[in-house]
């Protein structure tokens, strides 16, 4: 039997598309379900088969695709799932007190009967725990922004302000809680499709490949006699620029980049954005921190070489690092070496890293969206969500050495990218911010980190004023620096 895809809209606004979706949900080997396609028994409201029908859908293999346009659609009419909707409703309310007070009170005098069925059959399969892939109107989405800061006023491009609140509840999931915006059905139908091309159900065991753990962390990087160790980080414009081969200019400022290590061919492509000087703020005190730990592990100084750099740029880095313990530092846009690493480690081991950036399994990098495989969860660069200043940390096997590790650190913006640095430094063994493995897959090493706290260095001055702690509700786009971090996972 075929995997099933369950599209929900409202029936009347999008023909054409809803048309052209289900369309394309069969050639990549899905049932679309719609109701558009089922008839109902007699005795049955419409409503309580819609949602009966997004019910019976299996979470290990099945999808559920959201269309969000002007209509807002008929709120629910039934009567079996109206006890279900009041409870997930109010489990809701009680978590989502944030908000302009005015805004936060419309949201609160939403009942359950005002619900439409889209919003129901989509609390469904949330609840199931369906793999929800949201699309929304780009207008709609636009005047979200506008109706919260001024609630009450008439909307021109949804149908009611309902439809606001509906995202809000979308944003508030745990996992699937980001959409992508289109502007027309062409739009969707491209988007749509490079989404379904990444999904996957992949099992959850990586017992066999993790040979070293963060509970090896960091005594696995030297031993007695050897600092055997590099960093990478991201090169950045000027830096590109002043590549004297311009053979190596196409390759790193290209979106498509095809590498040569050791006889094997390595390709992929890649957002191209420079290097950010943010992103490097913490690694000074990673070498610290690292020149310490040895020292107390070995009570001998480093065996350090003036000729031999510890710190490497992505576009500068001889063969000769592939055999040493390596940090990557940043996201596959900024350092082409992440794509490289994540690359040959899915060629070896015939799957991607358990966390990494939206489809990165498919050889395609950018630094957006985190993906967690092992909790099924989606971190988003979304102003104004828990997720806007998130970093992940992943320790996996050397690709070209499995004696030793490369450990990745890298956030859908620089402030993760800190954070992820930080739980590299501040880790203590034994105690509550102990770097450990992952919370659902405790085989693994790999964490997602918040920045919790930062200070900003007012720009244009030295130190006449007084460096202040960030505001997270706000984009960050001051100098700043991240001084706390927490672990989601």
């Amino acid at each position: 039997m075929k995997p099933k895809a369950f599209i929900s809209s409202t029936c009347y606004d999008i023909p054409e598309t809803l048309d052209a979706v289900i369309e394309l949900m069969e050639k990549f080997g899905y049932e679309a379900v719609h109701s558009k396609k089922w008839k109902v028994p007699r005795g049955h409201h419409t409503h309580d088969i819609c949602i009966k029908k997004v019910e019976e859908l299996d979470p290990k293999e099945d999808v559920y695709v959201l269309l969000v346009t002007k209509r807002y659609g008929g709120p629910y009419s039934g009567s079996e799932f109206i006890n279900f909707l009041e409870s997930i409703w109010s489990k809701y309310l009680q978590g989502s007190k944030k908000g302009l007070a005015k805004y936060r009170g419309e949201r609160e005098k939403i009942k359950a009967k005002d619900i439409s069925i889209t919003w129901a059959e989509t609390m469904m399969a949330y609840s199931k725990g369906l793999y929800v892939l949201p699309f929304v109107d780009a207008k709609v989405e636009n005047e979200r922004a506008t109706y919260k800061k001024n609630p009450g006023i008439r909307p021109a491009h949804a149908a009611s302000p309902l439809t606001f609140h509906f995202l809000d509840y979308i944003c508030y999931q745990d996992k699937n809680n980001w959409w992508e915006t289109f502007s027309n059905g062409e739009d969707l139908k491209k988007k749509l499709e490079k989404r379904i091309d990444v999904i996957e159900f992949p099992p959850k065991e990586y017992k066999g490949i993790f040979r070293y753990t963060f509970k090896d962390y960091p005594d696995i990087l030297f031993s007695e006699n050897s600092f055997d160790l590099a960093i990478v980080f991201p090169a950045g414009e000027r830096e590109k620029n002043a590549l004297i081969d311009n053979r190596d200019k196409d390759i790193f400022t290209s979106q498509k980049m095809h590498i040569k290590l050791r006889g094997k061919d390595y390709s992929f492509e890649r957002t191209v954005r420079n290097g950010a000087s943010v992103d490097a703020l913490r690694i000074g005190d990673l070498l610290i921190y690292l020149l310490n730990a040895y020292y107390e592990k070995t009570k001998k100084i480093p065996p350090l070489s003036l000729e031999t750099p510890i710190c490497y740029m992505d576009t500068a880095i001889p063969e000769a690092v592939l055999d040493k313990n390596i940090f990557v530092v940043g996201g596959g846009d900024t350092n082409s070496f992440r794509c490289v690493v994540s690359t040959a480690f899915q060629k070896k081991y015939g799957r991607p890293i358990p966390i990494r950036f939206f489809a990165e399994e498919k050889f395609i990098f950018e630094s957006e969206n985190i993906y967690s495989e092992l909790s099924g969860k989606t971190y988003q660069e979304q102003a104004g969500t828990e997720h806007y200043h998130c970093g992940s940390v992943v320790m996996i096997p050397n690709p070209w050495n499995e004696e030793r590790v490369v450990i990745l650190a890298a956030g859908n913006m620089a402030t993760g990218t800190q954070a992820s640095i930080l739980a590299l430094i501040l880790q203590k063994k034994g105690k509550g911010s102990s770097l450990k493995n992952n919370n659902f897959n405790h085989h693994v090493p790999a964490k997602i980190v918040r920045a919790n706290k930062a200070k900003v260095i007012p720009s244009g001055m030295y130190a006449s004023q007084t460096i202040e702690e960030a505001n997270f509700r706000n984009r960050i786009t001051g100098r700043y620096f991240i001084t706390g971090f927490e672990f989601l996972e």
